[in-house]
């Protein structure tokens, strides 16, 4: 065996599009198990519960090589995880029974766990908790860490970096909102990048860029040679796709995906700026924002939220709480459609996938509505290899399209017209 062999195949988590396939060397897994325990240096009779699915590099580096790397003991909490019925409800009297001392999970779960029940149970082997996958709410890590009185380490990594690759320190200074410092070996700069993805220059101090990652736990590019095109940025720094600004004291903090900006009549909108402003009412749970199609402007903002169990708010009160709390107006949403529980990948990272072709189709629904009449047209969407999104429109093959069609040709996504009796 060397250390440049393959050592694994993961899935990327496929939250902004279609999902790729990067392989894992030998050398990177164990470069990056090693930087993890050099931020969290556990003991050897540490109880690591691993409580996400095995198919994801959180599940399998964190939890899985790290305590096998120092010989501490890994709980798995089912093959499901934390997506096993009753797992969350019970994961206080597991922690209790186990003395589990670590464990990792997204920001979901730890909104999840606060709602579950404390009681009387005692959780003192339990020492510190990682985040990632998706920002952590101000409020959910300060509660988090005020119920439970252990430190909430938030971080960053992504598949193509084989997990890992920054963090908050374990002890000193953890900024919350923050995705820390890179962790030691890991190289990360944020930088300016020209229309084509070359390189421009480093960003100044709290300037917004796009983030690049190097070190021993990089990959060397996908399995197939297409996505691999545009995503090295000269000397092998990796393009990570996320949008990102750092401090003067080298804290960096993840501000967006450059794919989910939404664009507004060519200006830029972070959807996230919507997400924190929805999560300062506190009868949001989840939120998340993305891009509407529009025939003027391109694409306008839209949310989506989850709200806390036993609350109830309306669209009007939530955008009038986003008015309040947005200064830049061209960002306050079109629309916020409440849901009972918002797409999630099988980690619980929110899809926005599903949220575009969503609404795409209230969208193109209706102004079918209009031309055609109520419920005339079925429209859905979806996520096509090549075309990107695309929409699927069924009607009738005695109905006059040509309307339709007229409109809808003013929007930049493509249509699958489907005519049947």
């Amino acid at each position: 065996m060397r250390p440049e062999q393959r050592a694994s195949l993961f899935h990327t988590g496929g939250t902004t599009g279609l999902p790729k396939l990067a392989p894992h060397s030998h050398a990177n897994e164990v470069a990056n198990a090693a930087m993890m325990q050099m931020l969290f240096r556990h003991r050897e009779d540490a109880v690591i519960l691993c409580g996400l699915p095995l198919f994801h590099v959180n599940a399998v580096l964190i939890t899985g090589l790290v305590p096998l790397m120092i010989g501490a003991e890994i709980l798995l909490a089912t093959p499901g995880g934390f997506r096993s019925p009753g797992l969350v409800d019970n994961f206080w009297s597991l922690v209790e029974r186990h003395r589990v001392s670590f464990f990792s999970a997204v920001p979901a779960i730890f909104s999840r766990l606060l709602e579950v029940p404390f009681g009387d149970a005692e959780v003192s082997s339990l020492k510190s908790a990682l985040s990632g996958g998706a920002p952590l709410p101000r409020a959910v890590h300060g509660h988090f860490e005020e119920l439970t009185g252990i430190s909430l380490i938030e971080g960053f990594g992504m598949t193509e970096g084989t997990c890992g690759s920054m963090a908050n320190p374990l002890e000193g200074e953890r900024r919350t909102g923050s995705v820390g410092l890179a962790l030691p070996y890991t190289g990360a700069r944020v930088v300016a990048l020209d229309d084509q993805g070359r390189y421009l220059r480093d960003s100044e101090i709290d300037e917004i860029g796009t983030l690049l990652i190097r070190g021993p736990n990089v990959f060397d590019g996908y399995s197939r040679p297409e996505p691999n095109r545009d995503i090295w940025v000269e000397d092998g720094w990796f393009n990570t796709g996320d949008l990102a600004r750092q401090d003067a004291d080298g804290y960096l903090w993840i501000t967006g995906r450059a794919k989910d900006l939404i664009i507004r009549g060519g200006h830029n909108i972070d959807p996230q700026m919507i997400e924190d402003a929805l999560y300062r009412h506190p009868a949001v749970q989840m939120a998340a924002a993305v891009g509407k199609p529009c025939d003027r402007v391109g694409e306008l903002p839209v949310a989506y939220v989850s709200l806390q169990p036993g609350r109830q708010v309306n669209e009007d009160d939530l955008l009038s709480h986003c008015q309040a709390h947005l200064a830049e107006k061209a960002a306050i949403p079109k629309n916020i459609w409440i849901l009972d529980s918002i797409p999630q990948t099988a980690v619980g990272k929110v899809f926005k996938p599903a949220l575009r072709q969503d609404a795409l189709a209230r969208v193109y629904g209706e102004i079918a509505d209009a031309e055609l009449g109520p419920g005339v047209a079925r429209i859905t969407a979806c996520q096509d290899a090549s075309l990107g999104l695309v929409a699927e429109i069924r009607v009738p093959d005695d109905v006059d399209i040509s309307s339709l069609k007229a409109r809808l040709e003013a929007f930049p996504i493509p249509c699958r017209w489907q005519q049947a009796p």
